[in-house]
């Protein structure tokens, strides 16, 4: 049975009890930290030819910790048209 919930970073505890008579077999069992299982970037953008990019972070979805940051992205080449003249 659970008695304190591991999480991404603190550890869990757990009595083991029998099944059928419910006696408490031992003392306190360590569920070890799940650690962080759920990620997602935030604060990403495309760079473009006027501004720079972001990768974006890394944070954990679960506890909301910033777990690595990103890095800028250079602007991109400004991008040209085949030369096609036309006329207004």
């Amino acid at each position: 049975m659970v008695t304190k919930a591991a999480t991404c970073q603190e550890p869990g505890n757990a009595l083991v009890y029998c099944s059928s008579c419910k006696r408490i077999l031992t003392d306190e069992k360590e569920i070890p930290a799940t650690g962080h299982q759920h990620t997602e970037l935030r604060n990403v953008k495309a760079a473009t030819c006027a501004q720079e990019g972001y990768t974006g972070d890394t944070y954990c979805k679960d506890c909301n910790t910033k777990l690595s940051s990103g890095k800028a992205i250079t602007k991109t080449e400004h991008t040209w048209d085949t030369g096609k003249i036309t006329q207004n």
